[in-house]
């Protein structure tokens, strides 16, 4: 743009891909909540990859970018921006930039880090998991294609090199296989969790920081506005609250409305909201209910741990950063 500094390629590339992982997130969010799973955490991860800087396709760049240009416009930007342009199937002329072959992905830690909480899970429930929040809900291969789309290939072959070079590693307590919960991402720290879900606490499921989150959750701050009328209806009479209490993590424990005692839990799920760290704002006959972070926030943070991976932590330093005290061991298959 004219009078504008240039926007670094790496910059634009990342951009984009976010923007088609930000739709593909919402889409697929959107999608859990038409069939009733309300508590499935989705979230977009850009990666970055290590190339060969001896790569050949540094020295032949074929992949075209930007925005279609005339003869004209073509050997003006050659010559004055250093660009390679090339004809487009007739279409006009584009700019063109090396693809090389990708060696080694940056933040494969994260991904190692869920594969193994995801296998931990499994092994917990005994093998027996269905598709559905009773359990832990999945994608077929089938369905991954039409979720994934054009990435499906890239996206599978990820998963994949985690799987393999995870293999067989589960978390353990005392010997024992853990509940490896996990969620999209937390209000800075994790939950304890036997402030959310019924039931006794876990030592290694205990409140921790993941400041990460607040830098790598695009929708870390979220807001929600109900008029006083549906609020009237979803809690009867005429809404009036007041919090009565916080969990040290700073998530709602308890709050009174209309004189009837709720846990931030209960009101999150009334309303549903991102999670139970929530504000509530006055707007005229409305309210808005501001949050922070997504999920029940126990257990490992995926935009947590894609945080801890892209500072250089390695997939066991995130799993015993998240569940305190665990060891990775060898499932005896």
């Amino acid at each position: 743009v004219e009078g504008q500094p240039n926007t670094p390629l790496s910059v634009c590339v990342a951009m984009s891909q976010a923007y088609i992982g930000y739709d593909l997130q919402n889409a697929l969010h959107e999608e859990l909540l038409n069939r009733g799973i309300k508590d499935l955490p989705t979230m977009t991860m850009v990666t970055q990859v290590l190339v060969d800087q001896n790569d050949p396709a540094f020295q032949n760049p074929t992949k075209p970018i930007g925005h279609f240009m005339t003869q004209e416009e073509a050997e003006y930007a050659e010559k004055n921006y250093d660009y390679v342009v090339k004809e487009d199937a007739g279409r006009g002329y584009r700019r063109v930039v090396a693809s090389p072959a990708p060696k080694e992905i940056i933040e494969l830690e994260a991904i190692k880090a869920q594969v193994v909480a995801s296998r931990t899970f499994v092994y917990s429930r005994l093998l027996s998991v269905d598709n559905t929040t009773n359990t832990q809900v999945y994608l077929d291969d089938e369905k991954m294609k039409v979720s994934w789309s054009d990435h499906y290939e890239e996206y599978k072959e990820k998963v994949q090199k985690a799987i393999v070079e995870t293999k067989g590693e589960i978390l353990t307590y005392q010997g024992k296989c853990i509940s490896a919960l996990f969620y999209s991402s937390s209000n800075g720290k994790s939950e304890n969790v036997e402030n959310y879900f019924k039931g006794s606490s876990q030592p290694y499921l205990v409140s921790v920081d993941s400041h990460w989150d607040q830098e790598y959750d695009p929708q870390f701050i979220k807001k929600v506005k109900y008029t006083k009328a549906q609020l009237n209806s979803f809690f009867g009479g005429s809404f009036q609250y007041r919090f009565l209490e916080r969990y040290p993590s700073g998530r709602v424990k308890s709050i009174l409305i209309n004189q009837k005692q709720y846990s931030g839990r209960e009101v999150r799920e009334k309303l549903q909201l991102s999670s139970s760290d929530f504000e509530i704002v006055k707007e005229g006959n409305s309210y808005i209910f501001v949050t922070k972070g997504c999920g029940h926030g126990v257990g490992l943070s995926q935009y947590g741990a894609q945080g801890m991976a892209k500072e250089g932590y390695n997939y066991q330093a995130i799993l015993k950063h998240y569940y305190q005290g665990v060891e990775i061991s060898k499932n005896k298959e």
